[in-house]
């Protein structure tokens, strides 16, 4: 789960390109994963056809874009249904963007997912994602996909993904 949450953060956040992104995805996610379903997940409009953006150009775009994300991760303990053989994952990004010369807020964003798991050849892997994104100050109560069985999830662990592991 953490490993899918740094390359979606690092991702749209110009760190990595697409080829490497896909690459290293493929292992967490069922066979028949529509691989078009990961691009739309991104959180940032491209400013260029990112697909085929180069290292190069990803670090230009960073550089130029006078924002800074600052990205705090929340992954939850894994639910089980035992009725469908299903495992779920929830996770929460909240996303501080700030103007790199004023330092002024730009915007706050909430990302809320939750994975469903299934075994494919005796391996869990991710078989459908739903994401909901949030903007400003919306109402924590109000956002999908922060319970489980009318329960709030529990958060077991946080991280910044912007600060592990960037292939450079």
């Amino acid at each position: 789960m953490k490993k899918v949450e740094i390359l979606d953060h690092q991702f749209s956040n110009y760190y990595i390109t697409y080829n490497n992104y896909i690459s290293d995805l493929q292992s967490c996610f069922t066979s028949g994963f529509d691989e078009s379903a990961h691009y739309e997940r991104k959180y940032i409009p491209d400013p260029i056809n990112i697909k085929s953006a180069t290292k190069e150009q990803l670090a230009s775009i960073r550089k130029n874009s006078g924002v800074d994300n600052s990205i705090i991760v929340e992954i939850s303990k894994v639910y089980n249904d035992s009725k469908h053989d299903f495992k779920y994952v929830f996770t929460k990004s909240n996303i501080t963007s700030t103007n790199v010369r004023t330092g002024t807020l730009v915007d706050k964003l909430c990302i809320t997912k939750r994975y469903l798991f299934v075994k494919e050849n005796n391996s869990w892997k991710i078989t459908s994602i739903n994401q909901s994104l949030y903007s400003g100050n919306y109402p924590y109560e109000s956002m999908k996909n922060i319970k489980y069985n009318n329960q709030n999830v529990q958060y077991v662990t946080s991280f910044n993904p912007l600060e592990v592991n960037r292939h450079q």
